[in-house]
């Protein structure tokens, strides 16, 4: 299950494992010109189940649990604004809302091992504001 399953706190993009990038890329979630800053799922032996992450281009959320459409890709320009509720605790996560243009409201979980929570959070908020 250790090999397969991903950690319980937020990877940057640069340690993401092989087969998490394949899965992402596999459902659509990726661009080929493009860099993940920050990921994190929060599937206990797939990572299919919930994963979500920020790139250089925009905020992915992946549930499969959504049905017809498990993949929402938002592009930086349609995001309002951008909230997080931080959660020290070990057993419960994070979570960032996102508030977007076309008055839907998003919001996902992410670990705070490390404070990646805030930067995953902050990476949004600096996209945003360019």
């Amino acid at each position: 299950l250790g090999i397969f399953a991903p950690e319980t706190s937020v990877y940057t993009g640069n340690r993401i494992p092989s087969q998490f990038l394949q899965t992402i890329e596999s459902v659509g979630a990726l661009d080929d010109d493009e860099t993940i800053l920050f990921f994190y799922s929060d599937g206990i032996t797939d990572i299919r189940d919930g994963f979500y992450f920020v790139s250089d281009k925009k905020v992915v959320i992946y549930l499969q649990a959504t049905g017809d459409t498990p993949l929402t890709k938002i592009p930086f320009d349609d995001i309002r604004e951008v909230e997080i509720y931080r959660n020290d605790s070990f057993f419960e996560d994070s979570e960032i809302t996102l508030s977007l243009e076309d008055g839907q409201v998003l919001s996902f979980p992410v670990s705070s091992d490390f404070n990646r929570d805030q930067k995953f959070f902050e990476a949004i908020k600096d996209r945003m504001d360019r």
